[in-house]
């Protein structure tokens, strides 16, 4: 009978070391072996921000931030565009400068769909269209955004220069008077770029003399108010 004993106490001890290295290695690697226990190991921190990033959400601020980054390349190449006085360089810059602006619109329209309650997005992609010279398309994305959130000054803002592209004064008057009680800097930008606007349109063929006067006249009476 020795050698079966001897046979059931090697089976007993591999059991019992089998056992040990399985919730050894366990506990080893963080995971509590308890009942009740939740199984959570080193990378648990790790896997729940990839799990994060995965939602909906978390991938259309993404897109959102990269887009951002793309808007600012395309306002430094328009920039050094704007400063060149060699007509090839300054026109090969312009055109880098809006593949870039094309570029970030696609990630920010991505990330409306992703998510389309993402104000800041909306605002961007009004502000994309608008420097590509798509003033429609700007203000449904400027409305998207001021849907979301009545009190966004800088999409407020960004539809008062829509609305001049548009060549759409009284709807810009408007803009520039809701910024004006809260947000008065950039009522003040908004009014500076009426000035400009109007000094554009002098001469131009088509342009309604009477009404840029009249125009006028108002930025004029609005600019005391600023000092």
């Amino acid at each position: 009978m020795r050698p079966a004993r001897v046979i059931v106490s090697v089976l007993t001890a591999y059991l019992a070391v089998a056992t040990w290295t399985a919730f050894g290695a366990e506990t080893e690697s963080g995971t509590d072996t308890g009942p009740n226990s939740t199984r959570v190991d080193r990378k648990s921190g790790t896997a729940s921000r990839l799990a994060k990033e995965q939602t909906p959400e978390a991938a259309a601020r993404t897109q959102y931030n990269i887009g951002v980054r793309g808007l600012e390349k395309g306002d430094e190449l328009a920039a050094d565009a704007a400063r060149q006085s060699d007509a090839q360089k300054r026109e090969k810059l312009a055109t880098r400068s809006r593949d870039a602006y094309e570029d970030a619109l696609e990630k920010m329209m991505k990330a409306t769909k992703l998510n389309p309650r993402l104000a800041e997005a909306w605002n961007a992609a009004g502000s994309l269209n608008r420097k590509l010279g798509r003033y429609d398309a700007a203000l449904v994305a400027y409305d998207r955004a001021v849907a979301l959130k009545a009190d966004y000054a800088e999409a407020i803002e960004g539809r008062g220069y829509a609305y001049l592209g548009l060549h759409r004064v009284e709807d810009a008057k408007r803009a520039y008077l809701n910024l004006f009680d809260g947000r008065r800097e950039l009522a003040a930008k908004l009014l500076k770029a009426m000035h400009e606007y109007v000094g554009e349109r002098r001469g131009v063929a088509g342009a309604d003399a009477a009404q840029l006067d009249a125009f006028a006249s108002w930025i004029s009476e609005r600019s005391g108010a600023h000092t």
